[in-house]
């Protein structure tokens, strides 16, 4: 289950490199564009998908404590 999480990991950060250019043929919604609302929630998913790993592979509080710094900056 920890290799799930891990893949899901890689393919939200896969797909957070390349939004903007995924989306671009998705046009606009007012003065933003599809990708900027998308751009939005990746990073909850990024953050979700890591702590999954972290779960699923019984990390010890350090590893927490990196994620949940990580995650504020």
């Amino acid at each position: 289950m920890t290799r799930r999480w891990l893949a899901v990991f890689a393919v939200v950060v896969v797909i957070g490199h390349h939004t903007g250019t995924m989306l671009a043929p998705l046009g606009s919604v007012g003065p933003t564009r599809w990708a900027d609302w998308v751009d939005l929630l990746l990073p909850y998913l990024l953050v979700g998908a890591a702590a999954m790993v972290l779960l699923r592979a019984q990390a010890s509080r350090q590893a927490w404590v990196v994620l949940g710094v990580g995650a504020l900056v």
